[in-house]
């Protein structure tokens, strides 16, 4: 781990730990989710999809590593947009989060304690937003006026 200089590059390392030692119980089966297009993906939430063997329940499990200080901090540190061709989230499930505080000491970490999180009682914003591209916004049907060639 400490050949590693960015902590995003770390935190796949504990998505793989995390992964070999769930699998390793024989209680639970543990991988990276498919996308709604049968796809396997790293990178968005969640991270892991864990099956009780047993019972078929589903669980998420999205480990997020931080700087201890800024626990308290107030910019965004977790998000999740429902994207149809890249949406993980298809089953009934609990969906966890285990935090994983670190002294920021950049590769070099010292990593200090963890919090598992149950995200059905995290309170979230929306953040609703209109998008368009420029191929959306100057279609020849929208433009009133124009200088140079091609003046409408």
């Amino acid at each position: 781990m400490k050949q590693i200089r960015r902590i995003n590059e770390a935190s796949r390392l504990f998505e793989d730990a995390l992964t070999k030692s769930i699998n390793s119980g024989g209680v639970f089966v543990a991988h990276t989710p498919e996308t709604a297009e049968g796809n396997f993906r790293r990178s968005g939430y969640p991270d892991i999809k864990i099956v009780h063997i047993e019972t078929q329940r589903v669980f998420y499990l999205d480990p997020k590593l931080f700087e201890s200080t800024a626990e308290n901090s107030s910019l965004r540190s977790f998000y999740f947009s429902p994207k149809t061709e890249t949406n993980k989230v298809l089953d009934d499930a609990c969906h966890l989060l285990l935090g994983i505080a670190h002294d920021g000491k950049d590769g070099d970490w010292t990593f200090l304690r963890w919090s598992l999180v149950d995200l059905s009682k995290l309170t979230v914003r929306l953040k609703p937003e209109f998008q368009a591209s420029n191929r959306d916004i100057y279609r020849s049907e929208a433009v009133i006026s124009r200088s140079g060639s091609g003046e409408k």
